[in-house]
C-alpha cells in the first residue's frame, strides 16, 4: 500500500511540473491580457462603432473616433461633457486627439478650464479652434473616457431669433392690479435649443392694457402713464437681472444674468416679470 501511495504522489509532482514546464503557458496568458487590455483608468476594451458627432467637440487630424458625446449643462456660462468616449483605429499605440471649436456654443468664446485625463491644449488659434492631445495612448479596440469642463470664465450665449429650434415668447398678462395705479405683468420664455441660446421678449404695454381693460376706461388712464419697472427673470436657478430699452410704450428686454437668465435651453422656462 505505501508503495502505490508513494508511486501516486510521484506521479501528481510530476504532472505539476510538466504543466510549469510548458513553454508560455501561464506567462503567455498574462502578457498577451495586458496587451489587449491594460489596467489604465478610463481605458477600456471592446468592439466599437463610431458614430458621427456634430458640434463643437469633434475628432482631431488622425485616427481619433468619436464613440459617444453627451453634455452636463448646469447654466449658461457653465457645462461639462457627459460619457464623451473616444477610440482610433490606429492598430498601435497613438495619443487621442480632439478639436474644438471654441466659437460655438455651449463655450461661446471661452476654453475648457478642465480636461481629464491628462492633455497638452494647444490653442485656440485665430478660428477659435482649441487642439487636446492625450497624454496617453490607445490602439486598436480600447476606448478612453474624456471629461472636458467649463467651471470659471464662461461666457453668456448671444441672443437667438425666437423659433421652434431656440426659443418662444407667450403672450403677457396682469397678474395683479390694486385698482389704482399699481400692476404687475407676467410673461413666459420657453426653450427648446440643446445648447444654452439667448433670448428676448418684447411687451407692447398700451395693448396688453387696451385688451384687458379698454382704451378710454379708467384702469387704462391709470395704468398706461406708469412706466413697468423691476424687471426680472426666473429660471429654474433661481431669479435673475434683465437688460431693458423702452420705446414709447413698448419695452424689449434680455437676461442679463450669466448664471440664471441670460440663457434658455430645452426643458426650460423662465418667468419675466414687471411691475408699474
Amino acid at each position: 500500500m505505501k508503495r502505490w501511495i508513494l508511486i501516486t504522489a510521484a506521479l501528481v509532482v510530476g504532472v505539476i511540473a510538466a504543466v510549469v514546464a510548458l513553454p508560455g503557458v501561464v506567462g503567455t496568458s498574462y502578457a498577451a491580457w495586458n496587451a489587449t487590455a491594460p489596467v489604465t483608468t478610463g481605458i477600456s476594451a471592446g468592439t466599437w462603432a463610431a458614430t458621427p458627432v456634430a458640434g463643437p467637440v469633434t475628432a482631431g487630424s488622425g485616427p481619433t473616433k468619436i464613440i459617444a458625446l453627451n453634455w452636463q449643462l448646469s447654466s449658461p456660462v457653465q457645462f461639462c461633457t457627459s460619457g464623451l468616449k473616444v477610440g482610433t483605429t490606429s492598430s498601435t499605440p497613438v495619443p487621442w486627439v480632439l478639436s474644438i471649436d471654441t466659437k460655438q456654443a455651449p463655450f461661446n468664446g471661452a476654453a475648457p478650464t478642465q480636461v481629464e485625463p491628462t492633455a497638452t491644449l494647444s490653442g485656440p488659434n485665430a478660428n477659435g479652434i482649441l487642439t487636446i492631445t492625450g497624454a496617453n495612448s490607445i490602439s486598436g479596440a480600447q476606448t478612453q473616457d474624456v471629461t472636458i469642463c467649463l467651471y470659471t470664465g464662461g461666457m453668456p450665449p448671444a441672443v437667438a431669433t425666437a423659433g421652434p429650434s431656440t426659443y418662444t415668447v407667450g403672450a403677457f398678462g396682469i397678474t395683479s392690479y390694486n385698482g389704482f395705479d399699481y400692476a404687475c405683468i407676467s410673461g413666459t420664455v420657453t426653450g427648446y435649443s440643446e445648447f444654452y441660446v439667448g433670448w428676448t421678449a418684447t411687451l407692447d404695454w398700451d395693448a396688453l392694457l387696451a385688451a384687458k381693460y379698454g382704451r378710454g376706461s379708467t384702469e387704462y388712464k391709470a395704468l398706461i402713464v406708469k412706466p413697468l419697472g423691476s424687471w426680472a427673470a426666473t429660471s429654474p436657478r433661481g431669479g435673475g437681472t434683465m437688460a431693458v430699452t423702452r420705446s414709447g410704450n413698448v419695452y424689449t428686454g434680455t437676461g442679463n444674468d450669466g448664471w440664471t437668465s441670460s440663457g434658455i435651453k430645452s426643458g426650460e422656462t423662465q418667468v419675466v416679470t414687471a411691475c408699474t
